[in-house]
């Protein structure tokens, strides 16, 4: 890919590395040998050459070796922090074997909750999440492609299907073009047993941040979408956060505890578009700093992205591709721009009733307009795999803004161009806050066995 266009990626060249130490293509044998792995895309991570710009987190490579002792105790926005001293150890080698049958990093049908004083990946209310179509996925992978070694989700948004199939045996490939997503996936896919001390070392010690008074946050979202209270400790939060210039990945696992702590405190229906009467005391009781159940034994062998799904699907090879577009004409960019703003921290100013930031600076994503078919065409056409599977469903009966964008016909037509497809219709009850529950709706997931080469 040219520099030009490369300039016009939202993220250019995001590829968030997965552990310390490592470089985008090569593995770490030993302290000292390094063997060389699959290449990867793009210009290779730390070559921040765009200027200093608001997403310099996705663009530094996670230097490895021992690391000087660190102190968070001198940080101004951070005053009652204790001292922390945090020690980093080298990540033992990874050791990639062929994967034998399917194989899940949780239960599909029941992913549970979390130990007491942490939060689980699904636990977070985002549009379109597919905890409860885990069982079925499972299912298909199971009976379709039970050895896929690398396994994309291009649009993994919560990243639950990810996490599903992340197992050691496996290479997890997970792509967002939300950078609030794409921190909250970096921590959970990235980091390995040996960042697991410092990143909860560093989220105990948020817990003792104090608020020093009104901030950005307050006086644009207090009131609003939290309480004031709340809205002050998110400032005082994620400032000492970029103020402790913390490890790439130490620094995702804080800004996704913020960020799921925030999400259970806001005062919405799900997302950002709307808000309801603030409950002051509801909204401080739910905001509490958690630390992250990452699966630290299975990462270390995957990659996450925060770019455009189509350029990325086009450049990287694999065995399975997921594909989970937007299905309508809401775009994420706006009904999340409150999370979005929280994980860059970058204080544009805001306008209107829901304080958004201007168009400009909102992800605009294809899918969600009606060159919707267009994108999933060029997609599905381009992608280097060896299967498909798509999900999508039948919505027609919400308001104009809710309903499905592409037919099924057109969607297992362009699946057709590419190999065999079979289609699962999988029932599954809807609510919309107009309309209610609405009869007779349905999820698809179509899988396509690829025998075709990619355009």
């Amino acid at each position: 890919m040219s520099a030009p266009q490369e300039a016009q990626n939202r993220v250019p060249n995001a590829e968030l590395q997965r552990s310390e130490g490592r470089s985008p293509s090569k593995r770490r044998v030993g302290r000292e040998q390094e063997v060389e792995r699959h290449p990867r895309p793009g210009r290779g991570v730390g070559s921040n050459d765009i200027g200093d710009t608001a997403y310099d987190f996705c663009l530094v490579e996670l230097t490895g070796g021992i690391a000087p002792v660190a102190s968070l105790a001198n940080s101004k926005q951070c005053s009652a922090a204790p001292a922390l001293t945090i020690t980093r150890r080298m990540t033992p080698p990874f050791s990639r074997t062929s994967p034998r049958r399917a194989s899940l990093c949780v239960d599909a049908a029941r992913p549970g909750a979390a130990p007491r004083g942490y939060y689980s990946l699904h636990m977070r209310r985002y549009l379109g999440c597919k905890t409860r179509l885990l069982a079925k996925i499972a299912e298909v992978v199971a009976a379709q492609c039970p050895r896929a070694r690398r396994v994309i989700d291009i649009f993994a948004g919560t990243g639950v299907v990810g996490h599903l199939l992340n197992t050691p045996r496996r290479e997890i490939v997970v792509n967002d073009f939300l950078a609030s997503n794409a921190m909250i996936l970096q921590a959970w896919f990235c980091a390995v047993p040996a960042d697991r001390r410092e990143i909860e070392e560093v989220i105990g010690a948020l817990r003792g941040c104090e608020t020093a008074g009104p901030n950005y946050y307050s006086e644009n979202y207090g009131g609003r979408f939290f309480s004031e209270d709340v809205a002050r400790r998110i400032g005082a939060l994620r400032d000492a956060i970029d103020a402790w210039n913390l490890r790439p990945i130490v620094k995702a696992a804080a800004v996704a505890s913020v960020l799921y702590a925030a999400d259970a405190a806001a005062v919405t229906c799900g997302h950002f578009d709307a808000f309801r009467p603030v409950d002051d005391e509801r909204s401080e009781r739910r905001f509490v700093l958690r630390l992250p159940d990452i699966p630290y034994r299975a990462n270390g062998n995957n990659l996450v992205f925060c770019r455009d799904g189509n350029e990325l699907a086009a450049e990287i090879e694999g065995d399975l591709l997921y594909v989970d577009p937007p299905y309508n004409r809401r775009q994420y960019g706006t009904l999340y721009h409150v999370l979005e703003n929280i994980a860059l921290n970058t204080k544009p100013a805001l306008a209107g009733k829901t304080r958004k930031p201007p168009l400009d600076l909102r992800p605009h994503s294809e899918y969600c307009t009606n060159r919707a078919a267009e994108a999933m065409g060029d997609l599905i056409a381009r992608c280097r795999v060896r299967h498909l599977l798509v999900s999508y469903n039948n919505m027609s009966s919400g308001v104009g803004n809710s309903n499905a964008l592409i037919p099924l016909g057109v969607l297992e037509a362009m699946l057709a161009g590419r190999g065999a497809v079979t289609t699962h219709r999988i029932p599954f009850p809807s609510f919309t806050a107009r309309r209610g529950l609405l009869d007779g709706h349905q999820e698809y997931l179509l899988y396509c066995r690829v025998t075709k080469p990619p355009r």
